[in-house]
């Protein structure tokens, strides 16, 4: 017997990867591929089948129209031109109509897939490792503490120059000079003191060897809401796909402001793969379409140039769909189930998407990944900017203290 299959052909592209593929093989005889192409050729082989192929003149998955009838691989089924149409379709009540709906194949959400943002690195990072606050209180403290030691060594009065006195305080506090007493009140602020700079120099020494190592990475849309609520980064929806009639029938504002301010189609992930990883738009995609993305993109270039926020926008189950009241639904049904009990549902999708787990870490960890290199200087010109800012500003006030400020002969630091 002779089965009637529709599968989809694009206006541009003649594939739904990884679902299926239309490629030119010798003398031009199309080759078929994919993951549902491989599904139907072991159930027809179980049943003895023979496989016709059928696509829809106007390359469409099948949208209803205005007067209840329905275009693409859909009026096909519906106008029974074909036994099945291969899909996979999400299930919808509209469809459920029009064809009869196998045993689910796949339950799969859609996600948005933009260009994965990469860690710069700058002066900038040496300060937000702690937060502004901290900042505060380590100046507030250092304030504090310079005033209580002063007090507390009881600098002689016929000290008259405030340069001294700040010069002799916080050599005191950086353990340069031994004038301040070791008990009393003195001994007690210094030990404090002291206690505190470990606390804060080793802090800060280990956030800044982890921010070296795994530089920290800036997430332009890590949400849904923060894409509607943005204007920098337009999106574009798959041109025919469920997600667009959801959006268009669902009464949910977000649904709503995604398809309303929707810069325009794409055919399918895969085919843009290219303008989503240069950051053109971003792409909202189910996630097998998408992590095959991903994982090819990885395989062919060794870089993880895709980012995903781990947010599930709507979620839908999908499978092949039969003209109603075929005599093949039920056989169809039952060995559809088998495979899937003996996991070949699952190898067919391992094939697919067979690498990139690494591009799965948030951006910059997957760098981690790899084995340690010598720091760049990319990375540590910071730190050699604050120390020529240091320097600059300590020959500042040495000039200052030459010009301005005269230091008595006989009150010297000890150094």
């Amino acid at each position: 017997m002779v089965l009637d299959v529709a599968v989809v052909s694009n206006n541009e592209v003649d594939f739904w990867q990884p679902y299926f593929l239309i490629s030119e093989g010798e003398q031009d005889v199309p080759v078929y591929s994919g993951i549902m192409w491989d599904l139907l050729l072991m159930i027809t082989d179980k049943m003895n089948l023979r496989i016709q192929i059928m696509r829809p003149p106007d390359g469409l998955w099948g949208v209803e129209d205005s007067n209840g009838s329905w275009n693409g691989m859909l009026g096909m089924i519906q106008r029974q031109e074909a036994d099945m149409a291969l899909g996979p379709f999400a299930v919808s009540y509209k469809r459920t109509r029009v064809a009869d709906f196998l045993a689910t194949i796949f339950v799969l959400p859609h996600r948005i897939y933009l260009a994965r943002p990469h860690g710069s690195y700058g002066v900038g990072d040496f300060v937000r490792l702690y937060n502004p606050m901290v900042w505060v209180m380590v100046f507030v403290s250092g304030v504090v503490t310079t005033a209580a030691v002063w007090v507390a060594s009881g600098v002689e009065d016929s000290i008259s120059s405030p340069t001294y006195i700040v010069l002799y305080v916080w050599g005191s506090l950086m353990q340069a000079s031994g004038k301040w007493r070791a008990r009393g009140v003195g001994g007690w602020v210094m030990g404090v003191w002291f206690l505190a700079t470990v606390v804060l120099t080793n802090t800060y020494s280990g956030a800044l060897v982890a921010t070296l190592t795994v530089p920290r990475v800036a997430i332009p849309i890590a949400s849904v809401e923060e894409l509607v609520a943005q204007h920098n980064m337009p999106w574009r929806l798959e041109q025919g796909g469920i997600i667009l009639q959801t959006f268009q029938t669902a009464d949910v504002k977000l649904y709503k402001k995604l398809l309303e301010r929707a810069e325009g189609f794409f055919p399918d992930c895969y085919a843009s793969r290219t303008d989503i990883a240069k950051g053109k738009f971003a792409g909202l995609c189910d996630v097998l379409a998408g992590d095959m993305m991903v994982a090819k993109s990885f395989s062919e270039s060794g870089r993880c140039e895709f980012f995903s926020p781990r947010e599930n926008i709507v979620t839908h189950s999908y499978t092949m769909v039969m003209k109603k009241g075929s005599p093949f639904t039920n056989n169809f049904n039952f060995w559809l189930r088998q495979l899937q009990e003996r996991g070949w549902v699952e190898q067919l999708v391992k094939r697919q998407v067979d690498n990139g787990t690494v591009c799965s870490l948030p951006p910059g960890q997957e760098d981690g990944q790899r084995p340690p290199s010598p720091l760049h200087i990319l990375q540590m010109w910071g730190i050699f900017a604050i120390l020529a800012a240091g320097v600059g500003g300590a020959g500042l006030v040495f000039l200052l203290e030459l010009l301005v400020f005269k230091v008595p002969q006989n009150h010297k630091l000890q150094m």
